[in-house]
């Protein structure tokens, strides 16, 4: 029985009670009305009447208000039913959602989860109920993502966004979740509800999609590298970068197999794509098992070399490789064009997949290695013969021997790789280099020593087996070759190759090149140089005989002109010569005037002075006889030394000997100037060939000329040596040199600017005298000054060194 059966039931007994008390109360009235004359009981009869009428009204506003209740009472029930079973709805909805469901408290503990969380997570609910959410976490985010999220939902906001989480065996995934606060009727947060949905699926499909699609893309762009028109060193390394977008390595190499040593090409990568390439001995790929695999057409995987022992595994591990990937370039199956290497550094960082694309790559990469190689090939072939015809073309133009000896040396190094080339002349026992090139990026010093260097046939053996087989000679390593001359100026060179070039049957000259690297050259070379050398052979000759028709008859022109040139400078030089010659007169007519108007003037004064000042007079007197004697003597000395400069006898001098003799003499005249002298020798300053007394004189006229232009401080004499020189210095603080009188300072008779202004003595042969003395002594002098005064005269004469090897 439900509560409105129970209501209506209880409203239907109040019902007849009202009736009954109705009743009653009509009954007690009548009674009343009979008893009417007995008081008493009247009385009691309408007391009780009116009672039980008072029972009937409130009875019936009992009723009135029991049914308002009734109805209040029957809509809150029903209210409270619809809410219990809405909530019976939604814990069933939340029992059986498909998302994880989590509600916390505040402090972010776990109250509830539902079915789907523990299904995600793999977690018991007894086993996260009263714990942190955090026990989910993978620690693939940083702090601060948990901080971010953690302050947004306590300001009341709702959280949206993925997080990668740890399921209770390890294993992770990606859930989308959503956490939105939940507010007290004061508005302020007091639980969570987080919603999780597991992403992990549409993830995994993502990035399979992104993979696959970044995988077209690279090997599409390989292919594109592959397909371009680029150098091997070019396309190769754009390619391997490309590649490592979807195979992991850490380092790559490509060798390239040749048909020789020299032809080995080893290209080499790094993670951040610098290239290293290597040639030659230092390019060769000395792993025989990855060969033998390669021949194959096997792929070698070694997934950890710290495990398997093969050959290349220690340089390998010293490179930080672990895992190793190497894949034959082959386009047939007896051609095999090279190898593809790829290195990780962590071990099985390979998958089949990536072995997969790698094969791929190389079947690509292989066909262009081919391709390139047939295009290079016809290129070299087509330049070959251009050039060829080309010198053809220029030999035959002209008949100028060393426009000849340079075009064909040009012409080589078009089509003939080489660092340094030569072309050596042979004349009996002698060789001399007539053109050269590549030697300027060594330094000036080494193609100064190169240029026209000549040396003897006999002690040089690489020449000498050349002239005696008249064969082409190849030395894959100079190191290697028994009496090869090593020279530090071309220490460089590594391989060699010479071609001997026929005249008349007979060997008149080498074309020879050099390379940096060895095991370079090879017989594909040889030919090329063999071919020039043919048509250098008759250009040679054509030449030759030109040069000597032309020779004869330079030399009559030369004669003549000869002539001619030495009547004009001898006029010339005549002039000149009357020109100094007439202002030494002068010069030297004022030198002598000046003490004998002086010498005048105080044998007047002897005659008609006091005759206490008579012994003034007469050391005046002295000392302008002196001074005028002196001029004398300088200008006869000038003179003998002039007319004696060639009848000289040469031998080995000590300069440090003739600097304390000249320094010695001129002593006194020093101190009586109050002058400084200073001697800084070299030790170990070696003898020079010369002859003592002419380079006595020329240390005796610097140091004059120092003393005579030096009123008061100091001068420097020094030797030394720098290179191939020794230098004899003298330095000193006077009155310096103009500038305008730098470029006529060794001319004979010249006196400068200071020199005229000023009663300093000297007649302007001195320096000329010096100049002509150390020219032959094969030597340089210059001189030098600044603008606060003082002068440098540097004489710089060659030390005699023994003949240099080639």
């Amino acid at each position: 029985m439900n509560l409105d059966s129970l209501l209506s039931r209880d409203i239907g007994r109040v019902k007849q009670l009202v009736m009954v008390l109705g009743v009653l109360s009509l009954l007690l009235f009548e009674l009343a009305k009979y008893f009417f004359f007995d008081a008493p009981v009247a009385t009691i009869l309408l007391d009780t009447a009116v009672g039980l009428l008072l029972i009937l009204m409130l009875t019936l506003a009992v009723d009135r208000l029991g049914e308002r209740l009734q109805r209040q009472l029957l809509h809150e029930i029903e209210q409270r039913n619809l809410i219990e079973n809405q909530l019976r709805l939604r814990s069933s909805a939340l029992e059986a959602a498909a998302n994880g469901i989590v509600i916390t408290d505040r402090q972010g503990k776990i109250i509830w989860v539902n079915p789907a969380f523990v299904a995600l997570t793999g977690y018991k609910e007894s086993e996260v109920v009263g714990k942190n959410p955090s026990v989910l976490r993978s620690g693939r985010h940083e702090e601060a993502f948990y901080h971010n999220m953690w302050q947004t939902i306590l300001s009341g906001q709702a959280w949206h966004g993925e997080v990668i989480n740890r399921r209770k065996d390890g294993r992770l995934y990606t859930e989308e979740q959503t956490i939105t606060p939940v507010l007290d009727e004061e508005g302020r947060v007091s639980h969570f509800i987080a919603i999780k949905l597991d992403i992990t699926p549409r993830k995994q499909a993502e990035a399979s999609l992104r993979q696959f699609t970044e995988r077209l893309e690279a090997m599409h762009a390989i292919d594109q590298a592959i397909l371009s028109r680029r150098a091997l060193q070019e396309m190769i390394p754009n390619a391997l970068l490309r590649l490592q977008q979807i195979v992991p390595w850490t380092h790559a190499s490509v060798v390239l197999l040749g048909l020789s040593p020299s032809e080995t090409l080893t290209l080499t990568l790094d993670e951040e794509g610098s290239v290293t390439t290597t040639s030659g001995a230092a390019g060769r790929f000395d792993d025989e098992q990855a060969l033998h695999h390669a021949r194959q057409n096997q792929v070698q995987y070694v997934p950890d070399l710290r495990q398997t022992a093969v050959p290349v595994s220690e340089t390998l591990q010293a490179a930080g490789v672990v895992a190793y990937l190497n894949v034959p370039l082959m386009i047939q199956a007896d051609e095999l064009l090279g190898l593809l290497n790829l290195g990780a550094d962590v071990p099985a960082a390979f998958t089949e997949e990536h072995v997969a694309i790698a094969r791929e790559i190389a079947d690509s990469l292989a066909i262009a290695i081919l391709q390139n190689r047939l295009y290079e090939a016809e290129r070299l072939q087509r330049e070959k013969a251009e050039v060829l015809q080309e010198t053809g073309a220029a030999l035959s133009s002209t008949l100028d021997f060393d426009q000849v000896l340079r075009l064909m040396v040009d012409q080589i190094v078009r089509v003939v790789p080489c660092d340094a080339a030569n072309l050596i002349m042979i004349h009996g026992n002698f060789a001399r280099l007539v053109h050269s090139t590549g030697y300027d990026k060594y330094g000036v010093k080494v193609a100064t020593k190169v240029a026209n260097l000549v040396f003897e046939v006999d002690k040089t053996p690489n020449l000498v087996q050349l002239l005696q087989t008249k064969q082409p000679l190849i030395i894959n390593d100079v190191y290697q070759y028994p009496g090869w001359l090593h020279d530090k100026g071309v220490s460089h060179t590594r391989a060699w190759v010479g071609v001997p070039v026929f005249l008349q049957d007979e060997t008149t000259a080498v074309f020879a090149l050099s390379k940096n690297q060895p095991d370079y050259y090879h017989e594909g070379h040889v030919e090329l140089l063999q071919a020039f050398a043919a048509q250098a052979a008759l250009a040679l000759d054509n030449a030759y005989l030109y040069e000597q028709l032309r020779a004869h008859a330079t030399q009559l022109e030369d004669r003549v002109a000869e002539r001619t040139y030495e009547l004009a400078e001898a006029n010339k030089r005549l002039t000149e010569l009357d020109r100094l010659k007439s202002k030494f007169i002068s010069d030297v007519s004022h030198e002598l005037r000046t003490p004998i108007t002086n010498m005048n003037v105080y044998l007047d004064l002897m005659e008609k002075g006091k005759a206490e000042k008579r012994e003034r007079y007469l050391q005046i007197l002295r000392q302008e006889t002196a001074r005028l004697t002196q001029l004398i003597e300088n200008i006869f000395d000038e003179s003998h030394q002039t007319s004696h400069l060639h009848q000289t006898q040469y031998t080995l001098v000590d300069l440090n000997h003739i600097v304390g003799e000249v320094s010695a003499s001129h002593h006194s005249q020093i101190e009586a100037r109050n002058l400084k002298l200073v001697c800084t020798l070299d030790p170990e300053l070696p003898a020079v060939f010369g002859e003592p007394s002419q380079l006595a004189r020329v240390l005796t006229n610097l140091l004059n000329n120092a003393i005579n232009y030096t009123p008061s401080g100091s001068i420097h004499i020094r030797t030394f040596r720098s290179g191939d020189s020794i230098h004899l210095q003298v330095e000193d603080t006077g009155v310096g040199i103009d500038p305008e009188d730098l470029p006529h300072l060794f001319d004979r008779f010249y006196r400068g600017r200071n020199a005229s202004q000023s009663t300093i003595p000297g007649t302007g042969l001195g320096l000329g005298v010096v100049q002509e003395i150390v020219g032959l002594h094969h030597g340089e002098i210059s001189a030098q000054s600044g603008a606060a005064g003082g002068a440098l005269f540097d004489v710089r004469l060659p030390v005699r060194m023994p003949l240099a090897n080639i």
